[in-house]
């Protein structure tokens, strides 16, 4: 849109709980803004931040989000992935959600993180099997 947007920024624990840690930017019109969390004036230094960024507006537009989360790993590799949005208002799925791959060797690892929208208590169930179907006995921490 040719209209600027002004956008919140919220840093949550992992549980939902305020860290305290808030910003407001404005993305330009026709614009985009990348920056990592620690340059934006409010959040400040994260060091090692393990939480949510809570992403919100009052543009009647709306806003078009992408989130990368970067690590580096034991060989000191800069590994980048996307961490898509969620809308905390819209409902709960009850449809079966796969993933088709998770790496866990090589110095990769794939990490799920488990939320749900609004941090409303959930139940399911986590599965995970072998390449030829077959359930796998996969230690959790």
């Amino acid at each position: 849109s040719a209209v600027g947007a002004v956008v919140g920024l919220e840093l949550l624990t992992l549980a939902g709980a305020p860290t305290g840690k808030t910003a407001t930017i404005t993305v330009p019109g026709n614009g985009q803004v990348a920056t990592f969390l620690s340059q934006i004036p409010g959040v400040g230094e994260v060091g090692g931040f393990s939480g949510l960024v809570r992403v919100t507006t009052t543009s009647p537009l709306g806003l078009s989000v992408t989130g990368l989360r970067g690590r580096y790993n034991e060989r000191g590799e800069f590994l980048i992935t996307t961490t898509p949005p969620s809308d905390e208002t819209a409902p709960l799925l009850t449809t079966e959600l796969l993933f088709p791959q998770i790496a866990n060797a090589g110095g990769y690892t794939t990490q799920i993180i488990l939320y749900s929208p609004l941090f409303q208590p959930v139940t399911g169930l986590l599965s995970f099997f072998t390449q030829l179907g077959q359930p796998m006995n996969l230690p959790l921490r």
